[in-house]
């Protein structure tokens, strides 16, 4: 069967009567005719109700159920009912539809949107689109380029709105095979063709829902840019979203202006002062936190004495994977002589070894002999190495296996 699309002929439409023809094998409730959307060409289906009429007579029953999607199976436009909704309608049935209009509002608001960016990143910039998305909480559009200069991207919205502004008429005609005029983007389909024109700047072949004039997609405003499969991914919003959208950021900046006690033009100025203190700051800290593990480190080395074959041989365990402070202590302690220190954080698995030149033990050939047997990777020289075992409980076979066979334990560090 096929189903009348109401749409096609009035997308304004927000309620109508249909008759049920049948139920699919999903239990899907098939119409003679509706309002209702599908999910197609990059648009999000509508949502809505369907309700049951009492017919003249009888008491004043009705039953409602909750459309949660809408498809298109081969020509029939199927209704998908919530699970927890009571038996479906049968067939034979008249229903009265309803629309979720501000939701069919939005996805038309951003499908003239879409048709009218396009239209003018192709005409401007050279851009073509290959890709959209109309959905329900994001929309975009993928443009037939790797980048694009900021500068670019606001001339696009600029020139965009300007057509919004200008009220241009949209409208949609059916051409027979072969008599449609020449579109923005070509398209290979037998059987008459719907194409939507945006007048004076663009024609579209496509099956979706339009707002009658550009000046009812509100605004256009264009968001992140994302670089996918060697094209441009750009986000957009239209209308009620772009409101949404500007109140959300014009609320943020002032809670940014309140905490940073400034007006909103000094802010961008402050926020970049304050982020070279920070670094700055951030850099001293480093500085700072590598000496007093170096002034740490000898101190431990200095409160150990040698074991009986001359080493002082210690294990750390690390709050975190070992880095630029754990380095420092290691080099601090092994600055005596006959000193081996191994850090390791027991999460992870990563570990650090340290040892004194004159030590007599060769870190590397350590790693490559004792670690590989338990899975360790890593590198480094005859003085130092850095690794990671595939299972952190290995660290206690690991550290047996340093001189002595029973490291002693410092405390444990941040």
């Amino acid at each position: 069967m096929t189903t009348e699309r109401l749409y096609h002929d009035d997308a304004l439409l927000q309620e109508f009567q249909a008759t049920v023809v049948g139920l699919d094998a999903d239990g899907a409730v098939l119409l003679d005719r509706t309002a209702f959307y599908p999910e197609s060409g990059g648009q999000d289906c509508d949502t809505g109700t369907l309700s049951s009429l009492t017919a003249a007579g009888e008491p004043p029953t009705v039953r409602a159920w909750t459309v949660r999607a809408v498809e298109d199976r081969a020509g029939a436009i199927a209704h998908l009912l919530e699970d927890t909704q009571p038996e479906p309608p049968q067939p034979g049935q008249t229903l009265r539809g309803r629309i979720d209009w501000m939701r069919r509002l939005s996805l038309m608001q951003h499908h003239s949107g879409q048709h009218l960016l396009s239209a003018v990143a192709l005409q401007h910039h050279g851009w073509e689109t290959v890709s959209v998305h109309l959905g329900v909480h994001n929309a975009t559009v993928e443009f037939a380029i790797s980048s694009a200069e900021a500068a670019a991207l606001a001339d696009l919205e600029r020139r965009a709105n300007l057509e919004i502004a200008a009220a241009l008429p949209i409208t949609a005609t059916f051409y027979p095979p072969g008599e449609a005029p020449v579109l923005r983007k070509t398209v290979q389909r037998e059987g008459p063709l719907r194409v939507v024109s945006i007048e004076g700047l663009d024609r579209s072949a496509c099956g979706g829902t339009h707002v009658p004039n550009t000046a009812q997609i509100g605004c256009l405003l264009l968001g992140a840019t994302e670089r996918i499969r060697k094209n441009l991914r750009v986000e957009f919003v239209c209308g009620l979203r772009a409101v949404e959208r500007a109140a959300g950021q014009r609320d943020l900046l002032a809670q940014v202006t309140t905490a940073m006690q400034c007006a909103a033009h000094q802010a961008p100025a402050m926020l970049a002062r304050q982020r070279e203190e920070l670094i700055r700051l951030g850099k001293r800290e480093a500085v700072l936190a590598r000496e007093l593990a170096t002034w740490r480190g000898r101190q431990a080395r200095a409160e150990l004495a040698l074991d009986a074959n001359g080493n002082c041989v210690a294990v750390q365990w690390t709050a975190a994977n070992p880095g630029e402070v754990e380095r420092a202590f290691a080099l601090a302690f092994c600055e005596m002589p006959g000193s081996i220190l191994l850090a390791a954080n027991r999460e992870s698995g990563s570990f650090l070894l340290a040892t004194h030149p004159e030590s007599g033990f060769h870190a590397q050939e350590w790693l490559r002999l004792a670690g590989a047997a338990l899975g360790a990777k890593g590198g480094g020289s005859a003085a130092m190495v850095n690794g990671r075992l595939p299972s952190p409980e290995a660290l206690d076979a690991l550290a047996a296996t340093l001189p002595g066979g029973n490291p002693r334990v410092l405390g444990e560090v941040a």
